[in-house]
């Protein structure tokens, strides 16, 4: 059941369509997800070869970490060596920082726009990544409950290379089983266990006992609240662009009275879809309350970071740099 999922996510790209060439970017870590992934492409590759050239190129990004983040980078390497011995077509790419990246988040940047540059210089069709189910679920928990919002616009926002994640509908123990069936080298990712970073609490902490002591269901339910929610993002995506909402020029403007029509909780998403089209990803809860309050008021609001709130009779006009109105 999980290969046929995979095969049925892929079949929405353009990986099986009669073109003669095709090049995919893959993001490796060498965890198994990431690894089962290149592996599942490679066969693919061997299999489709008279009817279709598909190049395979991998990409490694190393964070500087540890010790752990070197020997994985010298273990992926040996791989590839040992796959082009048995004359499979990849292409290894191995990017190192100039200092360690701080955060998770900044890492996060970091390799976003490596794989875009990557792409575009080589010419790469696609980039997969292995992010499962439960990384989505984990994403989900960060965002929502830890920062107050989720974000889905801002993946899309951030890469204007095609992205996939052919593994988005199946698990990271399903992930497992495929592995363990078919014996695909998986090297251990220490930073998976440590406890400093957020992801990992989530992972080894919250999520168990969640499971545990509440509902033994709860990363299917978790999973039905994002799709629910990516859904009323995308309808209010064309919905806001479609009615009131126009961008132009580092400034978002609203229609007073078209947004004051519509429902709360539809206001709310229209302002946050409103900073995230002028770069702000991060922004609270209270601000959005001051919005809403000030979106009433014939008054002007000014946020950190050069973001102004200008309310005119018909317009309201969201700036991120005062000077530009």
């Amino acid at each position: 059941m999980p290969i046929k999922r995979i095969l049925y996510t892929l079949s929405t790209t353009h990986l099986f369509d009669q073109n003669t060439e095709f090049k995919i970017l893959i993001a490796i870590s060498g965890g198994q997800d990431s690894t089962c992934l290149a592996s599942f492409i490679l066969i693919c590759q061997k299999l489709m070869n008279k009817k279709k050239r598909i190049q395979v190129g991998l990409i490694h990004c190393q964070h500087l970490w540890g010790m752990a983040s070197l020997e994985m980078a010298n273990q992926i390497d040996s791989w590839v060596y040992q796959m082009k011995k048995l004359n499979i077509d990849v292409v290894l790419y191995s990017a190192l920082p100039i200092y360690a990246v701080p955060s998770e988040s900044a890492s996060r940047s970091w390799r976003i726009k490596l794989f875009n540059r990557i792409a575009k210089i080589y010419n790469y069709n696609l980039v997969l990544t292995g992010h499962t189910l439960n990384d989505q679920i984990e994403t989900f928990l960060s965002y929502q409950i830890i920062r107050g919002f989720y974000n889905p616009l801002r993946q899309k926002v951030l890469t204007p290379t095609e992205k996939f994640k052919p593994f988005f509908w199946i698990t990271r123990h399903e992930v497992w089983l495929i592995c363990s069936f078919w014996h695909f080298p998986v090297f251990a990712d220490s930073s998976n266990k440590s406890l400093l970073f957020t992801r990992s609490r989530l992972r080894l902490e919250l999520i168990p006992i969640l499971k545990a002591f509440y509902n033994p269901q709860v990363e299917n339910s978790l999973f039905q609240n994002i799709l629910v929610h990516n859904e009323k993002t995308d309808f209010l995506k064309s919905f806001s662009s479609n009615i009131s909402l126009f961008s132009k020029d580092q400034k978002v403007l609203l229609n007073r009275f078209e947004l004051l029509k519509l429902p709360r909780w539809v206001q709310r998403e229209i302002w946050l879809e409103s900073f995230q089209r002028l770069g702000v990803y991060h922004i609270g809860f209270y601000w959005i309350e001051k919005c809403l309050l000030y979106s009433k008021l014939s008054k002007n609001f000014h946020f950190r970071g050069g973001i102004v709130l200008k309310s005119f009779s018909d317009w309201l006009i969201l700036s991120k740099n005062q000077n530009q109105l």
